[in-house]
């Protein structure tokens, strides 16, 4: 399945958005056809990169982009002049783009291009940069045994020179409520959006050790709220930053969170949704429940194997994923599929649930043998894909998903009243802490 139709980019055909090689060839010949813009915005830099060099640079970053609140930033030397290196050298870059005299094609992609790349080579973004920032935190930063922090974890990449965007609002923001916190985990049930729901729920299980908002990016680009407008009752288990080591404290915890969905749902199943490593952990307890004879407690099983992290893009990756992948750039590679799990041998062969798979064409396979020996769709796709809304002129996996779930989550029923249910309540606005305690 591709997002792109065949033949795109194909010269003469102005419908196509210009590629970057294309693009880029242009930008060298206009800025070589306007020598005297060029070299007035290399005279800039080169006079604002003096200034920074001694010290007397009045660039700093704006208040609002959080990448560089630390106090660190801003009063180390070496680390002022980094950042102020940064803000020059892509203001300027951007500066030469805004001049080029391109059309708004180019323009676009190429802007694209340049905040990618800006993002992905600042100083916050720096693993090295980022312990010195940490290194050289005032005291109350530090624990109470004395301790230095740990370094911060990567930031969101914002468009350079603009503010983070804002999980909860700009991000995550779906319309929900916490209503079950552990140490290891937030359950996320989200507002229904239909007068009707399906009586089974869905609880989708984000990567743990990421930020969850991946199944819930910016409005019109959220799986989360995909499924909340075709009729499902949706919940999300966010796991808290730590909750990346022991499988069995992460197979308890989906348990936990399974125990809970069937509680607020009122049923004995559910149809259960992982995605990366949470399709791996998904996986791991219906092997588990399968191995216990309690495996009909997952009406079905949906296996999403695909990991924007690995996927091959051409720099115009959106705002929203941009700031995801910036946000788990130090994130470890996660534990896989156990071959035991809370003291039983994993055997994916005695899973019989009905199944979906979504993986690329390098991964399906074993996606496919993971979701056990009953009934299996599989739908092939790339990592660049994760993100798929419907549209007119492609096939889009999210609609398969739907069509899929709808098919095995139940008869509709008159959506609930309240989040939580049955002694369970809001306890706090979704997204809730774990998605930005990182």
């Amino acid at each position: 399945m591709s997002s792109a139709p065949s033949g795109g980019g194909a010269a003469g055909d102005p419908d196509d958005p210009p590629t970057v090689a294309a693009a880029g060839s242009r930008l060298a010949t206009a800025l070589l056809s306007r020598p005297a813009g060029l070299a007035r915005h290399t005279v800039a830099l080169a006079g604002e990169l003096a200034r920074i060099g001694l010290g007397s640079s009045g660039l700093a970053p704006d208040p609002g982009d959080d990448r560089f609140a630390a106090p660190a930033w801003s009063a180390d030397p070496l680390l002022r002049r980094v950042v102020q290196t940064h803000l020059a050298t892509t203001a300027a870059a951007a500066a030469m783009l805004d001049d080029a005299g391109l059309d708004a094609g180019d323009a676009e992609v190429l802007r694209a291009v340049v905040e990618s790349v800006a993002d992905v080579v600042a100083p916050s973004n720096n693993p090295v940069l980022r312990a010195l920032a940490a290194r050289h935190a005032p005291p109350e930063t530090t624990g109470a045994a004395g301790a230095v922090a740990e370094p911060a974890p990567p930031p969101a990449p914002a468009v350079t020179g603009t503010r983070r965007l804002t999980v909860g609002e700009d991000v995550a923001a779906t319309g929900g409520a916490v209503v079950l916190r552990t140490d290891v985990f937030e359950l996320l049930h989200y507002l229904p959006q239909t007068r009707e729901v399906h009586a089974l729920p869905v609880l989708v299980v984000a990567p743990p050790g990421l930020p969850c908002y991946l199944a819930d990016l910016s409005p019109g680009r959220s799986l989360v709220e995909h499924l909340v407008r075709a009729g499902e009752q949706v919940l999300l288990v966010s796991w808290h930053p730590g909750a990346t080591g022991d499988p069995d404290t992460l197979g308890q915890a989906l348990l936990d969170a399974l125990d809970a969905a069937e509680r607020i749902a009122r049923t004995t199943a559910t149809v259960v949704l992982g995605i990366g490593g949470g399709a791996d952990l998904t996986a791991g307890v219906l092997a588990h429940l399968a191995a216990v004879g309690l495996q009909a407690r997952v009406a079905a099983a949906v296996l999403v194997g695909l990991d924007p992290r690995a996927a091959t893009t051409d720099g115009r990756v959106p705002r929203d994923l941009r700031q995801w992948l910036a946000d788990t750039a130090d994130a470890p590679t996660g534990p896989g599929t156990p071959a035991d799990l809370l003291g039983t041998p994993l055997d994916p062969a005695a899973v019989d649930r009905d199944g979906l798979v979504v993986a690329d064409a390098a991964d399906v396979a074993v996606w496919a043998r993971l979701a056990g020996s009953g009934p299996v769709r599989v739908v092939e796709t790339s990592h660049a894909e994760f993100v798929d809304p419907p549209a007119d002129d492609r096939e889009s996996w999210w609609e398969v998903l739907t069509d899929w779930l709808g098919a095995r989550t139940g008869e509709r029923r008159e959506a609930p009243a309240e989040l939580g249910g049955r002694g369970m309540h809001a306890i706090a606005p979704s997204p809730g802490e774990y998605v930005s305690a990182r």
